[in-house]
This record gives structure tokens, C-alpha cells and sequence, in this order.
């Protein structure tokens, strides 16, 4: 079992040090996921904040609380729909280069919503990784109403494949 997934169910506190999830998350609300040992499907309260995915065993989140798993987005690669995958309404998968993991929704809305939320998150955070790596002469561009480092690589965001460029001078 790869390192990723058993940090999926047992986060240490540098998993989410400094992420204040009680207070004005990116997103929250109630999802179903599947265990990840015992495969049923269990009711966990999840939070997206800055970067970061965790759930809880309730929705009463406070500065005491104890994620009950962490994902961080920096490893995601894709989160897409995922009906006909496991064969369940309102689905959804989150996929790095090694790992999936589903998450069902309570409606088409909500279903969605996380989508659009985690995606932005994925692209975000995958900006940061880039501009981190480039040398200073990379130029900016604007997409998805995100300033994206322009490089060979492609983000998934919502089933949209947006790929960027590299300029091979500086702008």
C-alpha cells in the first residue's frame, strides 16, 4: 500500500499544522467515502482549506479537532465524475499518479460544487509547485481566472484539459 493512501487514514499533525479548519473553509459539507480498510461506505464531514482536504467524524469542527484523514491537493492530478466507475449517483473520484479515491455526494449540485472547488484547489496549488521551479524569465499567463506559470504540462479541472505552453524566450 503506498505511503499516499495510508496518510489518507492516519494524518499526522504536520499533515494540517498551521490550517485553521474550523474557521472559514474553502468548502465543507457532508460526503460519503469508502474506507479504507473495511470497504463500506461511511458519512465523514469534509473541509477544503488551503490545500488541504480533511474529514471528520462530525460537522462540529473546532480548533480541538482531529482529522480523521488528510488529502493535499499538491498530489491530486484529476478529480472528475465517477457514476459509471463505481456505479453510484452523485460520484466522484480524486486521482494522483498512484491512487484513486471516491467520494459520493448527496446531489448533482453538491456533486459538482466539490468538483469545481477541489479543481480550483489542484490548479492553485499546482501553480505554486510550478512558479516554484522556473527560472525568474517565465512569463504569466491568465487561465481559468488563475495566473498560470506557462510550461508543458496539463491540469485537469472539471473534465477540461487546458494545457500550457512553454515560451522558449523570455516575455
Amino acid at each position: 500500500m503506498s505511503s499516499w493512501l495510508k496518510n489518507w487514514g492516519k494524518p499526522s499533525k504536520e499533515a494540517y499544522a498551521g490550517v485553521e479548519f474550523w474557521q472559514s473553509p474553502d468548502r465543507c459539507g457532508w460526503l460519503t467515502k469508502q474506507g479504507e480498510y473495511i470497504k463500506s461506505w461511511r458519512k465523514r464531514w469534509f473541509v477544503l482549506k488551503q490545500g488541504k482536504i480533511m474529514w471528520f467524524l462530525d460537522n462540529a469542527v473546532t480548533a480541538d479537532s482531529v482529522p480523521r484523514g488528510v488529502i493535499d491537493v499538491n498530489k491530486c492530478l484529476s478529480i472528475k465524475g465517477a457514476e459509471d466507475t463505481i456505479n453510484k449517483a452523485y460520484a466522484f473520484e480524486i486521482s494522483t499518479h498512484t491512487e484513486s479515491m471516491f467520494f459520493i455526494a448527496e446531489s448533482e449540485k453538491e456533486k459538482e460544487d466539490w468538483i469545481n472547488a477541489v479543481g480550483r484547489a489542484i490548479v492553485k496549488h499546482s501553480r505554486r509547485q510550478v512558479l516554484s521551479m522556473l527560472p525568474p524569465h517565465h512569463c504569466l499567463a491568465t487561465e481559468l481566472d488563475l495566473s498560470m506559470a506557462c510550461w508543458h504540462g496539463r491540469v485537469h479541472v472539471h473534465g477540461t484539459l487546458t494545457q500550457y505552453t512553454h515560451l522558449h524566450q523570455p516575455c
